[in-house]
């Protein structure tokens, strides 16, 4: 009799694990990748942070750029808003190819949603950055945080007439970009060299000769333009 019930409750116990909670598969890889342009910043540190409530939240990723303003990285978590955030590195001014260290001030942000397991291409731009106060604004304002997200890059990508996010600037000032069709990615590209000139012309100078700025008084360039 003790062995049947013995045998009994072996039974239970196995029945009992059988019909537990399955163990979840693990969460798909992803990966974001792209560039940081504002001309093309080298050795900058790029980092993902999630964005679901809103606001930056916690670090989910991080990487350098490379010299051609480039960066890639994984992400295993699920879909979700993301914040990224450039902060170091250096560029050239397309107007006058002067190299300009990013300071403590200075950043580049983008917002984007990802989705778990995919691709996700961000370009992390001037015109980015805008998107993501427009973001910010509209969550502020009670949009949902998924909606505000597309619908800002979606209004300033109608605005300047390219993807601001799935668009790779090309820098106009480089010879090997040379084309005789305007592409959005030469298109992005001479947004960011307008800026540039733009910041040149109305940046206070040290002085004249023969009524020509002879110096730019830093810190004003496009990277501050940026930032205002």
């Amino acid at each position: 009799m003790r062995r049947f019930f013995g045998l009994a409750f072996s039974a239970l116990v196995l029945a009992g694990c059988g019909g537990g909670d399955a163990v979840p598969p693990p969460v798909p890889v992803g990966s974001v990748s792209g560039i940081t342009f504002d001309g093309l910043v080298r050795q900058g540190d790029i980092k993902v942070y999630d964005f679901s409530s809103g606001k930056r939240g916690a670090l989910l990723a991080s990487a350098r750029t490379n010299d051609e303003g480039l960066y890639n990285l994984s992400l295993q978590i699920e879909s979700r808003p993301v914040w990224l955030e450039l902060t170091g590195g250096e560029y050239k001014e397309e107007r006058d190819g002067v190299t300009v260290a990013l300071k403590e001030m200075h950043k580049l942000v983008a917002v984007a949603n990802y989705k778990t397991g995919e691709a996700l291409t961000v370009a992390v731009t001037t015109h980015s950055y805008v998107a993501a106060g427009l973001a910010q604004y509209k969550i502020s304002k009670g949009a949902g945080v998924v909606a505000a997200v597309n619908d800002a890059n979606s209004r300033i990508s109608k605005i300047i007439g390219v993807n601001i996010l799935n668009t790779i600037p090309k820098q106009i000032t480089d010879v090997a970009n040379q084309s005789a069709t305007l592409t959005p990615e030469l298109s992005y590209g001479f947004l960011a060299g307008a800026i540039s000139k733009w910041t040149f012309d109305h940046a206070p100078t040290s002085g004249t000769i023969g009524g020509i700025p002879v110096a730019r008084r830093f810190p004003y360039n496009s990277i501050d333009f940026a930032q205002s």
